[in-house]
């Protein structure tokens, strides 16, 4: 069924995987082959499992058909990019990484099965945040789920309703007890303002250190 059905979207035999999971999983280890593979290139090493790694991520990633995946691997690639080799050099960085993600996209679009497993998806995805109604149930639900999240927080902004409290309030409104689909809108109503900032901070102390070696290193 490779090319015509997304890896992970059959949930039988899964338990609580699923296709976006799988995606986030493989995008970030395409993220960690690609950092290796810059590092062994400084050094003039064999980098071929680090090259093989990336076309073996990438190539399950996108048949996960994951649009998070494809933003994690995108968004995280084109950042480090950016900076790797200091300044000098950073516009010629930014215009590779803008032309191999635009190579990337006209791939997705002219091959039929990555357009029919993520091509189509992205073509929706950023319908919907033009305005336009597409009418698919994903981007609809999202769109409930984060309105409703925001207006329990509303309710209780300092320390939310605890652990998987967004679940419990779904459940009680909608009769489906589920994760919110936004890892913001979970930390928020779960452990409101004071939750979401011990959360978040270890997020950014880790990212000050990570910024700190790029500039000491690159």
């Amino acid at each position: 069924d490779l090319g015509r059905k997304r890896i992970g979207s059959d949930y039988i035999g899964l338990s609580q995987w699923n296709a976006n999971a799988i995606g986030s999983f493989t995008a970030i280890g395409c993220v960690f082959s690609v950092l290796c593979l810059l590092k062994k290139k400084q050094r003039r090493k064999n980098y071929s499992i680090e090259a093989f790694l990336i076309l073996f991520f990438g190539s399950i990633m996108l048949l996960t058909g994951s649009r998070k995946a494809l933003i994690i691997i995108v968004g995280t690639i084109f950042l480090f990019v950016c900076l790797y080799n200091g300044e000098h050099k950073r516009w010629r960085n930014i215009f590779l990484a803008a032309l191999a993600g635009i190579l990337l996209f006209v791939f997705i679009m002219i091959n039929d099965e990555l357009y029919m497993l993520i091509g189509a998806r992205i073509v929706r995805l950023i319908q919907e945040l033009t305005g336009y109604k597409t009418g698919e149930n994903s981007m609809s639900l999202r769109k409930s789920m984060i309105s409703s999240g925001l207006q329990w927080f509303l309710q209780k902004p300092v320390l939310g309703y605890g652990l998987d409290g967004f679940a419990e309030m779904y459940g009680q409104s909608k009769g489906w007890k589920v994760y919110s689909h936004c890892n913001f809108i979970e930390i928020l109503v779960g452990g409101g303002l004071v939750g979401f900032f011990l959360y978040y901070f270890i997020y950014i102390y880790i990212l000050n250190k990570l910024r700190k070696r790029v500039f000491e290193h690159y």
